[in-house]
């Protein structure tokens, strides 16, 4: 019988956690670091079976084979007129505390800073990176391979250590719809956050 990797993370993207967890390992969600964001989305999957969370105090870098850590481009210094200093705290934690104790992995949910981030009433599609943000970012994980969710996103952010694996969902759990029913389009919150996406 071949071991369970046993996988230290920070919750992020439910959708995307719930489709990476289908792999055979055992997930421990670190909580009650102060982070913004802990619970699980239940409207956007269930929780999986062989995840749990765990108390930041609890946990030993003997427990685990592996972090994955997600992050966004707001996680280390976070900029969106919307966040404070709470949000990617969750990650800076596991990479601060752990990831030269247990093989670390990073996986990037988003594209450098910009000066237009967050600000719809600017229509544009040509934005002005915050060069010094994106080499600090660059810099802090340059010990750590990064995973980019497509191809632009790791050019444009030039990690040390990268590569793009694209993330998608089992279409067996979608079921088709009527078709009846107009336009698809992202809603008007995740729009107002980041118009420019």
């Amino acid at each position: 019988m071949t071991k369970r990797l046993r996988i230290l993370t920070n919750r992020a993207y439910c959708g995307h956690q719930y489709e990476l967890w289908k792999l055979p390992i055992d997930v421990s969600i670190v909580s009650g670091i102060g982070d913004r964001i802990e619970s699980w989305m239940y409207d956007m999957r269930p929780f999986p079976e062989n995840a749990k969370y765990v108390k930041g105090e609890d946990v030993k870098a003997e427990d685990y084979d592996l972090i994955i850590c997600h992050f966004d481009e707001n996680a280390l210094s976070p900029k969106h007129h919307t966040l404070d200093d709470s949000w990617g705290k969750a990650f800076r934690w596991l990479i601060d505390n752990f990831s030269r104790k247990i093989p670390t992995i990073a996986i990037c949910h988003g594209v450098p800073q910009f000066e237009e981030q967050g600000k719809i009433e600017i229509e544009t599609l040509e934005v002005t990176t915050y060069e010094d943000r994106r080499q600090k970012q660059v810099d802090y994980l340059s010990h750590i391979m990064v995973v980019c969710n497509s191809n632009v996103a790791r050019e444009n952010w030039r990690f040390k250590k990268t590569k793009t694996i694209w993330h998608g969902f089992d279409p067996s759990e979608f079921t088709l719809g009527s078709r009846t029913k107009g336009i698809l389009a992202i809603n008007e919150n995740a729009l107002s956050q980041r118009p420019h996406y």
